[in-house]
């Protein structure tokens, strides 16, 4: 299971190569992405590890881009829902079976004595009447903050150096239309 910060997926769609302003946004989209990450891992926030490689850069055009990672996400930002699963009443439709049973391989997780349906049905069980882990330990540090980690990628100092680099860009530009044709005029 990996717990280390993933680079996020670039599609560029239309756009081809980018360029200028958006390669900045680009890069401000893979930081924000991996400084939320980077909190979720230091907040343990994290289960199999499908969420740090869910996160998805989709360039629409030159000016617009979506950031997008797991649905559940929006747990993971909230400090208002619980997280994790609370003690149930009932023994339910068998769907935290089913997860589990996902969830093991996953994990890595081997039966130290017994098989691996009498583990599937011991986890099972001790969430059915404890909760899970997360819901035990749960309080309001462990939510992840979307606008620390814009906040991180926006005073990055990759953003600064390619902000430095377009404005190089651009100037080049300006001065090679200038030399081409003197009466070029910049408005």
């Amino acid at each position: 299971m990996p717990r280390r910060v993933t680079r996020p997926k670039v599609k560029t769609g239309r756009v081809g190569r980018p360029g200028g302003q958006t390669r900045y946004l680009i890069q401000w989209a893979i930081d924000t992405a991996e400084n939320v990450q980077e909190q979720q891992i230091a907040k343990d926030r994290v289960a199999s590890g499908q969420s740090l490689e869910s996160w998805e850069v989709d360039i629409r055009d030159k000016n617009n881009l979506d950031l997008k990672g797991a649905d559940y996400y929006s747990f993971l930002i909230s400090e208002k829902i619980p997280m994790g699963r609370a003690p149930t009443k009932n023994m339910g439709d068998g769907a935290v079976m089913r997860a589990i049973r996902r969830w093991i391989p996953q994990k890595g997780i081997k039966p130290t004595s017994g098989t691996m349906e009498n583990l599937l049905y011991a986890i099972t069980r001790s969430i059915h009447n404890l909760g899970t882990s997360l819901y035990k330990s749960q309080s309001k540090t462990t939510a992840i903050s979307i606008n620390d980690a814009i906040e991180v990628a926006s005073s990055s100092a990759k953003l600064d150096k390619i902000a430095l680099e377009i404005a190089e860009e651009s100037a080049n530009k300006l001065l090679q239309n200038f030399i081409a044709n003197p009466k070029f005029k910049v408005r």
